[in-house]
């Protein structure tokens, strides 16, 4: 944990300031240590601020998930700079990457940090804060700081391991907030997304991308009516279910071939992120429109759509 985000971080339970102690640190960096308020104490493990005050719900099946990835992984099938481009054209509608220059822009529910880290390298006297509850943060933090070349890379971008309900971050904190496929997997997605807009600046940009519920009829026999019914047993059952698909999805795959092939533990991450979570909520862009706008946001637009899911951008 680079000593400058400690200024952006208060305590997730009582929002009190959060005062470092114990610390192992080289030069700005701390990599092991406590920080501590009047009710509470977290850690500060291989470099990475855990922020957790509670067990989060449902933090088992994303531990599931993200226990198959590797850096070898091509995430959601496409290439990282497509993503990245979709990210900044159709999501955040940045036009030139100087706009990030000097901004602070926090990603809510970075996973690996993949699309975290190409983003980071545009907010030269900013930052890129990644937040994650699950056990792909760990992962991120590690491998942004595996090497001094790869620190350099990153001298921007910064992980913490925290939930969405209930973030560490200080009041109208961040310039610019995206959250990409994670407010559909959440109970209380108005909470989070309440909770989002209170580290948001005024003026300041956010986007969130969420599955599309106007979408083809296989679809939702797949990933709507069969999910369901799966979710209602138990993770070690759905795992053994979801194994024993994945030679039909490779097979179907070689035959179709269609778009990128996927090898066998690639796709079986991408099963699990359609088919292995309980709560897997799609809308019409007309309810997330409805949601930004109810909640104050100006300048509402809807950014790239298709038939797995839309952004929706608006301004503070």
């Amino acid at each position: 944990m680079d000593k400058k985000i400690l200024r952006l971080l208060q305590c997730p339970t009582c929002s009190g300031k959060l005062r470092l102690i114990h610390k192992k640190e080289r030069g700005s960096v701390i990599n092991e240590g406590n920080l501590v308020c009047k009710c509470s104490k977290y850690s500060i493990k291989n470099g990475l601020p855990i922020l957790l005050n509670h067990e989060p719900k449902h933090k088992d099946e994303w531990d599931d998930q993200w226990g198959l990835y590797s850096e070898k992984i091509r995430l959601w099938d496409t290439d990282v700079k497509e993503w990245e481009e979709n990210m900044l054209k159709q999501s955040l509608m940045i036009k030139n990457t100087s706009e990030l220059s000097g901004k602070w822009i926090l990603d809510a529910g970075c996973g690996p940090g993949v699309i975290s880290s190409k983003l980071s390298r545009y907010c030269d006297g900013g930052g890129l804060v990644g937040v994650d509850m699950s056990s792909a943060v760990k992962f991120a933090n590690h491998h942004f700081t595996s090497s001094p070349k790869v620190i350099e890379i990153s001298k921007n971008l910064h992980f913490v391991q925290a939930d969405i309900l209930h973030l560490p971050f200080k009041d109208s904190t961040f310039d610019i907030i995206y959250s990409a496929g994670v407010l559909h997997h959440i109970d209380e997605t108005e909470f989070a997304f309440k909770s989002l807009l209170r580290c948001l600046k005024m003026g300041g940009k956010i986007s969130i991308w969420v599955y599309n519920e106007d979408t083809s009829i296989k679809v939702k026999i797949l990933e709507v009516y069969f999910r369901k019914i799966l979710t209602s047993f138990p993770r070690k059952f759905r795992k053994k279910v979801l194994l024993s698909l994945l030679p039909l999805f490779l097979i179907k795959q070689s035959l179709l071939g269609k778009g990128n092939k996927q090898e066998a533990k690639e796709k079986l991450l991408h099963i699990y992120d359609a088919l292995y979570h309980k709560v897997a909520k799609r809308y019409f862009s007309k309810e997330i429109v409805a949601l930004f706008k109810r909640n104050g946001l100006k300048n509402v637009i809807i950014g790239r759509e298709d038939e797995s899911g839309f952004s929706v951008t608006g301004i503070k």
